[in-house]
């Protein structure tokens, strides 16, 4: 994950960790999304991302019996 933080002062190679973690359920667009606390290696800057499950079809079939 790229830090915001540093994008425009260098290449931006440094790494991020997540602190904090989690999921909900959003009614509006009916699917989850996490949503993650980040701090970057390098300055130390703390930001958040949030991250869309794919939307998933459910097909449901039935046999003859």
């Amino acid at each position: 994950m790229l830090c915001p933080f540093c994008v425009d002062k260098h290449l931006n190679t440094h790494n991020t960790k997540v602190l904090d973690s989690r999921s909900f359920w959003d009614p509006n667009r009916k699917r989850f999304y996490v949503e993650r606390r980040r701090v970057c290696s390098h300055c130390e800057n703390r930001f958040s991302t949030t991250e869309y499950s794919p939307v998933a079809k459910h097909l449901i079939t039935t046999t003859g019996d």
